[in-house]
């Protein structure tokens, strides 16, 4: 008998996306049933290959374990714009959610009446890098993509330039679409985020469906930024979850209004977490200042073992400008190479993409003498006066190229002594500096770090050492990231307390307070009312992992329809609007107080009471002094239900709960609303 199919490996995904600000990794682990995911081994740890038309100059490349953080779209591409309801309407549970499927839905239909799908199709991650490789993408406005707009979440002040260069690339793509007065740039940012998402979770599905796993289960992890506020951990969280969502990715429930088991953890403690495994040989009560060399940003921070907290995070941008710059001065003066259609600023970007970030960049060996020339074949360059220009060829000077990245390496020494002096006037002994990132396998680059270390260590009397860990230094492992937030997410111990950024509560009325607030008046009672929001949960406040807290709900119903001697027959419809704030804590005060004025609507519960009607279930209330004390105006009914606030690890379900029976369920999930791995 020929072999039957092999057998499925059943078990929970972990998977986490590091996104970054020019390019992504996503690494993931299946934890088998019945195996306890602390004991999982980080060899275990995979991180996603096989780009699309990935750029790949050698057998070991590295960058082939990440993405480029880019996306382009075509003149006219749908982009639909993010509403909000206004407060009479019924607002839908999830409004982003729901206008990311309304988006893509139109999209698909728009795909299906172009007889060429590729034409209308957004481009991403390298198919843009190798787009950008071509002059003449650089001489057309509609081929221009969205760069940097992770950036674009925080205000880093060292990041900047990067945020300008993200906003103009945002608002380049604003300028072309059809229904721009519909959308804003901050929606669009939203969208471009998403869509990026999409392409790089829907390849990732495919890569895993390759591993023929059967998965039970999916648990998210989102790399995050310390700096990042409650807000944009939410819109990040947003962001991923939509785009899981859409793909409809293995072990999460595309009806559910929330991904239930989503982890984020900063970047730097996942980098960290990733040494902490023995890669960097690092030993209990040691500190070390780890050097994460990427490509749009270096990161510093300094770790004790024992707290596996950053003491500080230092920034530095890191770009090609210098090359660019460069280029500029050889050819401005080459106007003949113009053409009507060819630029020299197009060619200039054509060379920084091809021949800086793909050629250049990762084969220039500082270690050798920079003498001669570097040279670019150019059509239609004519031999002048100097010897960088010839026939057809532009000779750059290895002289100019050394001093470029004797900018970007005493850059990054600097923020390594950085974090060494300020752990010296902390009286902190540093032990080592790791090195991780795609820099790591830069010979020259470690050199140069080990050679400025040296210098540091004589002047302060130090005996820190430099460390590589061996798979980085090959090119195996590129991004640390990635591999060490999985394994903070399988061993969530020792995380934070479970203390509270943000407020959750309801909107309700209250009785009309003896200082003489404005209120307003109950057409059922003689009483005045203020709409109050009540904070169930409250910022600052510690949240155990399993709580359930209990709010009881009244919802009075007239007895007549309108003026009317018509008998109301229903429908008897409950609904309680559900509310956050990021500084709101206090009750009892208005709704639009100052002090709930940033309280944003997350969603309501809303059910149909009729069956408890018939069951006898509504109170009635005549008019006049009724036995509990109420003055009643005019006869009605009242539904007396419960709101139940149940909090489950980190997520909270608001349910609308009569007699037991739960009649309606609103599902959130307060990852971001804790400090970042926090279990």
């Amino acid at each position: 008998m020929p072999p039957g199919p092999p057998q499925r490996k059943r078990g929970q995904l972990t998977v986490a996306v590091d996104f970054g600000t020019t390019s992504t990794a996503v690494s993931y682990v299946l934890v088998p049933e019945g195996v306890d995911p602390r004991n999982i081994s980080p060899d275990a740890i995979e991180t996603i290959e096989n780009w699309p038309t990935c750029i790949q100059l050698r057998s070991s490349e590295p960058m082939r374990m990440e993405v480029p953080t880019v996306i382009s779209y075509p003149t006219g591409w749908d982009f639909r714009a993010r509403t909000s309801p206004s407060t009479g309407d019924s607002a839908p549970v999830s409004s982003f959610d729901d206008m990311m499927t309304e988006m893509h839905r139109r999209r698909r239909d728009s795909a299906r009446e172009t007889k060429d799908d590729a034409v209308v199709q957004p481009r991403w991650g390298y198919e843009v890098h190798r787009d950008l490789g071509l002059v003449s993408t650089h001489d057309d406005p509609s081929k221009r993509p969205a760069v940097n707009f992770k950036p674009l979440f925080g205000l880093v002040e060292s990041e900047k330039k990067l945020r300008e260069d993200g906003t103009n690339s945002l608002k380049d793509i604003h300028s072309r679409i059809p229904n721009r007065d519909e959308i804003t740039l901050n929606d669009l940012h939203l969208h471009v985020t998403v869509d990026f998402f999409i392409f790089v979770l829907q390849h990732t599905k495919n890569e895993l469906e390759a591993k023929n796993f059967d998965i039970t289960a999916t648990e998210v992890v989102v790399c995050v930024l310390e700096s990042w506020s409650s807000k944009v951990l939410r819109k990040m969280q947003s962001c991923v979850t939509a785009a899981m969502k859409h793909v409809r990715f293995p072990g999460i429930d595309p009806n559910d209004d929330s991904i239930d088991r989503v982890f984020m953890v900063t970047e730097p403690e996942a980098a960290a977490t990733y040494m902490l495994t023995g890669r960097g040989d690092i030993r209990e009560s040691e500190t070390f200042v780890q050097i994460d060399a990427g490509g749009g940003t270096v990161d510093g921070s300094t770790h004790k073992v024992t707290a596996q907290a950053p003491l500080r995070l230092a920034k530095l941008v890191v770009d090609p400008d210098s090359f660019r710059k460069l280029l500029h001065q050889l050819l401005d003066s080459e106007t003949y190479l113009e053409d009507g259609r060819t630029t020299i600023q197009g060619i200039i970007e054509g060379f920084v993409f091809k021949d800086f970030e793909y050629d250049i960049k990762r084969t220039f060996n500082l270690s050798e003498r920079p003498v001669g020339y570097h040279r670019i074949h150019l059509k239609g360059l004519r031999k002048g006066g100097r010897p960088d220009l010839n026939d057809n060829e532009l000779a750059i000077s290895r002289e100019s190229i050394y001093r470029i990245f004797m900018i970007v390496f005493k850059r990054a020494a600097k923020v390594m002594t950085d974090q060494l002096d300020k752990a010296r006037k902390k009286r902190i002994s540093v032990d080592k500096v790791v090195v991780i990132g795609g820099l790591a396998s830069n010979a020259s680059f470690l050199a140069y770090m080990e050679q400025q270390l040296t210098l540091w260590n004589h002047k302060n009397r130090s005996n820190c050492r430099l460390q590589v860990p061996d798979e980085i230094k090959r090119g195996s492992v590129i991004n640390a990231v990635a591999s060490g937030a999985v394994l903070r997410a399988l061993d969530k111990r020792h995380g934070p307390r479970r203390k509270a950024r943000c407020s959750y509560g309801i909107l309700r009325l209250e009785p009309q307070d003896p200082k003489g607030r404005k209120g307003l008046r109950n057409a059922l009672s003689k009483d005045k009312w203020l709409r109050t929001i009540y904070w169930v949960i409250q910022k600052g406040s510690e949240i155990v992992p399993s709580d359930t807290r209990i709010y009881e709900a009244m919802t009075p119903f007239q007895l007549y329809e309108g003026t009317s001697r018509n008998k109301f027959r229903g429908p008897y419809i409950c609904r309680q609007d559900i509310y956050l704030s990021d500084e709101a804590y206090k009750c009892h005060l208005d709704e639009e107080d100052e002090h709930n004025m940033d309280a944003e609507h997350l969603g309501y519960l809303e059910f149909d009471a009729s069956r408890y009607y018939e069951q006898g279930r509504f109170l009635s209330r005549p008019a006049g002094k009724n036995s509990d004390g109420v003055m009643a105006l005019k006869p009605h009914t009242e539904f007396h239900w419960q709101i139940h606030f149940v909090v489950d690890g980190l997520n909270l379900a608001c349910c609308a709960v009569v007699d037991g029976n739960v009649e309606a369920v609103l599902k959130i999930n307060m990852a971001s609303g804790f400090d970042p791995s926090t279990e």
